[in-house]
């Protein structure tokens, strides 16, 4: 075992210098042609961000946050080709003006007041309404489907004139025209907040609807046809503002007011998203800003680094979309993690070269003296920095990198998408990082030591030599490792016995809580869950509260190509079968094609003896008065000499109370009436059971496969990295046991938040791989790089060098992402919470554990362990006449520092 240890480490080593010597040789030409560089890449950006053109955009939630190869999807596509799109419906809510009845003829007539305004609306210069121009139409009548209580009156307002009584009018059945649900008027679905007499009567109602339908020709992209949605958001503009004096206020719903309200809510979200970017380059100003120190502060290029992520975004996401990904608006997020990634590597450059600031004083006097020149010695810094931080760096890159792409795999195209973005972005900006900063960063260089060289000159000594160019060195009665808090207090106090204790145990409990919550969390996706607070789920939400409890949700069970007179028994089986699943309301199978066919052909004494004769029968029967209520249900295919049963369906009704309501009951009763459907009615299709829910239902069902399918293949790929940049296979156990440890814990603060797993929620889960791993990872190569003996000391080392980094790159990301605690949304709500988890257990485990936990296993070093401690002092830049040889200008004391959280 020691053997392959050895082995390993000698790779990573190799590894480690092979990446060294080629940031050094990067650097080398930025540093020394920055204009170029600056030009060239620019160019070289802007060709890829050119890839905007091919973008792709996906508002529809039904095709971002579920697998496209789900049944429930096929089905749909069926039966759109089959049937065309679901008509859609306007309602409105009337709530009575304070006590009011409005089953009275006073009341009555402002409802028919309502009806009549409604009818009067109209969009696209009266091209549309609510009338004959854009109903949808009854096949049994020709009439526009509509519902409500006027139905009992035939939407004739002389015949309520004429009515005596009202109420007895409203408790005795009577036929309906135009309601799509059924041929008899129904006074508890339009009517609600209702009150009987001793004898059962209905004598009081609060609150009346109506539903009015209208043709839907949706486009295939947008799910939406714009015509019916102009229509609706003039059918809400005109009823929000009306006056009724028997109702308190109209209340519409409608698809387009549910646009409204979740469009409303992006772009209220967007303002504190626009303003998260404006924190973060307010950070990264203020994290490398020194007002001490003019010559050690450089706020302006932690500006500039945030300008270089945002031109590595752009670039990105142009490549991403050049190769097809979807954009939508949960890619906006990848902006701020790549901000955050983008950042620390800008960190880690930076200090880098502060490692060595000490000598900024001798390159002074060099060029001074005119043994230098500014370019050359402003060069030779940053490639001495590239050549230290480069590894740093490009761990952090790799393992992100190959996370995203782990994740890119899963068949949720949001999810999908949002890590090919991101891992173009990380790739793009790891080599703009290398490149375009590092330009910028040398120009920067050249003007501090020209403006240093001036004060020298000028004798103002006190401003740049006494404060600026000495040597910096730890005081005489400090230890260089205690150089910082992290290496300092924060080190005594963690290594401390207490302090190792508290930690793990805070550790195990975290880890407990979260393996705790994970066993508890159940799948849940609720649609409202998607609505903010305003006029529409206010509407929405009294609709639910006195007419969504209906107890019933319409299913529709669906036939395909078949021989149905070879196969009658098999249809008449599948009815039965189907009737008889318990969550099935069987009296909704009373009226349906098949059986009023069949009850019709025994009347008629109508014969057949084939499928082409039956075919021709059902025809026949479709177009007298009894069958036009079914000729929307079947499909035929006729011609002058065949007639072919192409598809059918059977509107059916599912009993459903507040129990019955959660995703995994609905996905259970989903499961069971398919089985039921292949078993009884095979030779029909098979048959297919469909309703628009399914579609999420099951995309939730299949969430804990894609979700884990993912996590593993992130995980897997992240540890092989590991073993390999790391060269030790327990320190590469310990870092993935960290890293495993946040997916649990994510995974079980679903539960804590009260959310459920989704495909939203599990997003997180797929991308907290990525964000785990750096802190983590980084800090054990610098404990394995640390040349101290004893354990703690190394431990102590590795804070000392890695702590500023990673509190600053965490914190650039926090800070940004804090803004979307004020959003809306529930998308980027489950951001906030989230990804502020993943960020502080990425924190926690990278300076807390990590650092006790390597203090007790000792990871092996990769170096030999110093004789004796004794100061480091700074290292000296290379010769002039060595300029030509980039390793020896690389060659830096301790290679390891400092190091960076990404993200």
């Amino acid at each position: 075992m020691a053997a392959r240890r050895s082995s390993l480490a000698r790779a990573a080593d190799k590894t480690e210098d092979v990446i060294s010597r080629a940031c050094a040789v990067v650097a080398t030409f930025a540093s020394r042609k920055p204009w170029r560089t600056v030009g060239l890449c620019l160019f070289l950006s802007a060709v890829l961000a050119s890839g905007f053109s091919q973008i792709k955009n996906e508002a529809r939630p039904d095709k971002l946050y579920v697998p496209a190869y789900m049944k429930s999807q096929e089905d749909r596509a069926w039966i759109d080709d089959r049937f065309g799109s679901a008509d859609v419906v306007s309602s409105v809510l009337l709530d009575h003006r304070g006590d009011a009845n409005l089953l009275t003829k006073a009341a009555l007539r402002d409802a028919f007041d309502v009806y009549e305004d409604v009818l009067a609306i109209s969009a696209e210069d009266g091209a549309t309404g609510y009338d004959a121009r854009s109903c949808a139409v009854g096949g049994w009548n020709g009439l526009c489907q509509k519902s409500s209580i006027l139905a009992f009156w035939n939407y004739s307002r002389a015949a309520l004139e004429d009515d005596p009584d009202v109420l007895a009018t409203v408790n005795r059945p009577a036929p309906d025209c135009c309601s799509p649900v059924g041929r008899d008027a129904s006074l508890f679905r339009v009517a609600a907040k209702l009150r009987y007499d001793d004898a059962g009567a209905v004598t009081y109602a609060g609150s009346l609807k109506f539903d009015f339908y209208l043709d839907n020709d949706a486009h295939e992209k947008t799910n939406v046809d714009p015509h019916a949605q102009r229509l609706e958001r003039k059918f809400n503009e005109k009823l929000r503002r009306a006056s009724y004096e028997s109702f308190d206020r109209p209340m519409p719903l409608n698809a387009a007011g549910a646009a409204e309200n979740v469009d409303g809510a992006f772009d209220y979200d967007r303002t504190f998203v626009n303003l998260a970017s404006i924190v973060i380059f307010c950070y990264a100003y203020w994290a490398l800003y020194d007002r001490r120190d003019p010559f050690k502060s450089r706020g302006w290029l932690g500006v500039a680094a945030a300008v270089v992520v945002l031109v590595a975004v752009l670039a990105a996401f142009g490549l991403a979309l050049y190769c097809g990904a979807i954009f939508s608006a949960t890619a906006s997020i990848a902006v701020f993690l790549v901000l955050g990634i983008g950042l620390d590597d800008a960190f880690v450059i930076c200090g880098a070269e502060l490692v060595h600031f000490g000598d900024f004083h001798d390159d002074v006097d060099r060029i001074a003296e005119g043994s230098a020149t500014v370019d050359d010695v402003a060069a030779r810094r940053v490639e001495r920095a590239m050549a230290a931080a480069g590894p740093s760096i490009t761990v952090t890159s790799v393992t992100d990198f190959c996370a995203f792409v782990a994740g890119s795999f899963t068949a949720i195209p949001a999810i999908s998408s949002f890590c090919a973005f991101c891992a173009a972005a990380v790739a793009v900006d790891f080599l703009l990082q290398v490149s375009l900063f590092v330009a910028i960063f040398s120009l920067d260089l050249r003007r501090k030591l020209r403006r240093a060289v001036a004060e020298r000159a000028s004798g103002d000594r006190a401003r740049c030599c006494e404060r600026c160019c000495v040597k910096e060195a730890p005081p005489p009665d400090r230890e260089p490792e205690r150089a910082n808090c992290y290496g300092g207090s924060y080190a005594d106090a963690l290594l401390s016995k207490p302090g190792k204790a508290f930690v793990l145990l805070a550790t195990l409990g975290l880890a407990g809580l979260g393996a705790s919550g994970a066993a508890l969390t159940e799948a849940n996706y609720q649609y409202d869950w998607f609505l903010v607070r305003g006029w529409y789920l206010t509407n929405y939400d009294y609709n639910m509260e006195h007419y969504g409890d209906s107890g019933v949700t319409w299913v529709g069970l669906y036939t395909e190509h078949a021989d149905y007179y070879e196969n009658r028994q098999t249809m008449a089986d599948l009815l039965e079968a189907y009737g008889n699943l318990r969550f099935v309301a069987s009296t909704s199978l009373e009226s349906n094609w098949f059986s009023a066919h069949e009850a019709w052909a025994a009347g008629e004494a109508s014969t057949f003896s084939d499928g082409t004769s039956y075919c021709y029968s059902v025809r026949d029967f479709l177009a007298t008065a009894d069958g036009s209520d079914y000729a929307e249900n079947v499909v035929l295919d006729v011609s002058d000499d065949t007639c072919e049963i192409t598809a059918t369906r059977v509107d059916t009704l599912w009993n459903e109370d507040e129990d019955d309501q959660s995703t995994i009951i609905r996905n259970r009763r989903m499961v069971k009436a398919r089985q039921t459907a292949r078993t009884y009615g095979r030779p029909l299709g098979p048959p297919k059971v469909w309703n628009f829910a399914f579609i999420f239902g099951e995309g939730v069902r299949l969430v804990y496969a894609e979700t884990l399918f993912s996590m593993v293949i992130a995980c897997v790929t992240v540890a092989v990295i590991l073993v390999f940049l790391l060269g030790d296979v327990r320190a590469a156990a310990m870092v993935s046991s960290m890293v495993v440890m946040v997916c649990v814990i994510t995974y079980g603060s679903i539960y804590w938040y009260g959310d459920g797993l989704n495909n939203v929620s599990a997003f997180f889960v797929v991308i907290a791989v990525g964000l785990a791993t750096d802190a983590s990872a980084h800090y054990c190569h610098a404990f394995q790089g640390s040349e101290k003996a004893d354990p703690d000391d190394r431990a102590r080392d590795a804070l000392r060098k890695l702590g500023p980094s990673v509190f600053k790159g965490g914190a650039s990301t926090v800070l940004g992402i804090s803004m979307c605690g004020f959003c809306k949304t529930y998308v980027f709500r489950t951001f906030f919470n989230y990804l502020i988890t993943i960020l502080l257990l990425a924190l926690w485990f990278g300076l807390a554990t990590m650092p006790v936990l390597c203090s007790l296993v000792a990871p092996a070093p990769r170096h030999r362990a110093e004789a004796a401690e004794k100061p480091a002092g700074p290292a000296k830049l290379a010769p002039d006449d060595a300029k030509g040889d980039v390793a020896d200008a690389a060659v830096v004391e301790d290679a390891d520092a400092p190091l960076a959280l990404a993200g």
